[in-house]
């Protein structure tokens, strides 16, 4: 097995034992790694990477839930009635019966469930302890839509919340099925799908990859700035200082998807590595999660996304007045058929613009003279090229694609690739508990960004709908 790459590791273990790092994570919990974070340099065997809604992965994967033999540890930030929750009691029931049938004397399975957030009430009662608060037998059907106690007798099942005011989430989501397979979905045991593509198995084969774990504790203290200050530095944690140094020492490509942008950490990293001339794309969503990022960071995505395009343009010593003519609100598709002309609803995009309006011809025009303007200074100096996206869902009643982008993932390099419970905003950054695992290996960000695009690629014969199925592509820069 080949090892993480040094001129990424190096870096980044280096950064974790410097004394204002170890300063700001002395408190944390956990902390094992604070003075020897090789330890959280490991390997991993990938089994399956797949993409889709929270309810078909939770179907997807449960056959895997229902293999645990042993113990069942299941990890998730919010929690409500779903689709998903009926698949877990589904499994919890089986088990249940399972260990009944068995009589072998082993004792019941063991099943811890943990969450943090169930409603506005539970979270500003909610003790601030990180042991959590336990949720007794008599609440799991009322409260949490379990099933009845006594349908879970063969279980040894704890159930426990844990936030701690003001913001500070437990944020992670992730399955472990007896101490050895775990599972590791962006999805929370709340999300509904009505209808949702099928997830499929992407690795045919299991290979050791190198890997680095990347844990981020609980930051009670949120550390505002004024709007006019700079923002103070993030806790020092595992996660983002990993994802700091891999944008930073990044040499040809940053993708990031993440469902919202407002980290002032995050988004100087990129502008630092778009002046060293590396290509950055961002996918994120547009009006999600309004009041929550208002609240939890004083901003919003589309104001961080402004920013940036200013700070860009910036860079690249361009008149900004002209940012009003980028191309915001212009639809955009991927085309499996790389044609000259983009076909769009069976019309090309040629008999699109002959049909438009004089005003709108004169906005095409600014908008392609903007980018020749934006490619002829980037090439000048160096400047690495900004691909920005939101995603907005259709107004199509048959779509079967979801409603927003919950995906988070980076990939570096065409070769490292963080996946994990973190956001590149400034809840997952400051206060939220988080946990991220990086993977070193070219054929794993392969199948990531192949997958990532057959979610978001229709797959039907008709080709007069290619391009994004149920999510629409919104192209900002």
């Amino acid at each position: 097995m080949s090892s993480f790459p040094s001129s990424l590791l190096d870096p980044f273990l280096n950064a974790l034992r410097t004394p204002a790092s170890l300063d700001s994570t002395t408190n944390d919990h956990p902390s094992y790694y604070i003075h020897d974070p090789s330890t959280l340099v490991t390997s991993s065997e990938i089994k399956d990477f797949s993409i889709s809604t929270g309810a078909s992965l939770f179907s997807h994967f449960e056959s895997v839930l229902l293999s645990a033999q042993h113990s069942l540890t299941i990890v998730t930030c919010f929690w409500a009635r779903s689709e998903s929750l009926k698949t877990l009691n589904h499994v919890l029931r089986t088990l249940s019966s399972r260990a009944l049938a068995s009589g072998n004397g082993t004792g019941k399975l063991r099943v811890r469930i943990r969450f943090s957030s169930l409603s506005v009430t539970q979270k500003l009662f909610h003790t601030r302890s990180l042991s959590g608060k336990p949720w007794p037998p008599a609440t799991w059907v009322s409260k949490l839509g379990l099933p009845n106690p006594s349908e879970l007798t063969g279980l040894d099942l704890e159930v426990k919340s844990i936030f701690v005011l003001p913001f500070s989430v437990m944020h992670p989501k992730f399955v472990i099925v007896d101490g050895h397979t775990v599972l590791l979905p962006s999805c929370n045991c709340h999300i509904p799908a009505p209808h949702s593509p099928q997830p499929r198995s992407t690795s045919s084969s299991s290979i050791t990859i190198p890997s680095l774990f990347l844990p981020s504790p609980h930051h009670p203290n949120p550390d505002f700035t004024f709007p006019f200050l700079s923002a103070h530095p993030p806790p020092a944690t595992p996660l983002n200082t990993f994802l700091l140094a891999a944008i930073t020492h990044a040499t040809r490509s940053v993708v990031i998807t993440t469902p919202n942008l407002t980290s002032p950490p995050a988004i100087s990293a990129v502008l630092s590595a778009l002046s060293s001339g590396v290509d950055i794309t961002i996918y994120t969503s547009a009006r999600m999660m309004f009041l929550e990022q208002l609240l939890t960071a004083g901003t919003i995505t589309e104001w961080c996304v402004w920013l940036l395009r200013r700070k860009y343009r910036k860079l690249l010593q361009l008149d900004n007045t002209k940012t009003a003519r980028t191309r915001c609100g212009i639809l955009t598709r991927w085309s499996k058929k790389r044609n000259n002309d983009s076909n769009i609803n069976g019309r090309t995009l040629r008999d699109v613009e002959q049909q438009m309006p004089l005003q709108s011809q004169s906005q095409s025009h600014h908008h392609h003279q903007d980018e020749d303007d934006i490619n002829e200074q980037r090439e000048r100096k160096g400047i690495g090229r900004l691909n920005l996206f939101y995603f907005t869902p259709t107004t199509s009643p048959s779509s079967a694609q979801a409603a927003k982008l919950h995906l988070k993932f980076t990939i570096v390099d065409d070769e490292i690739v963080v996946l994990g419970s973190g956001n590149m905003d400034r809840a997952s950054w400051y206060t939220s508990q988080e946990l991220g695992v990086a993977f070193a290996s070219r054929d794993f960000a392969r199948e990531v960004q192949a997958e990532f695009r057959r979610f978001l690629t229709v797959d039907e014969e008709d080709e007069h709908e290619e391009g994004f199925a149920g999510m629409q592509m919104r192209r900002v820069i």
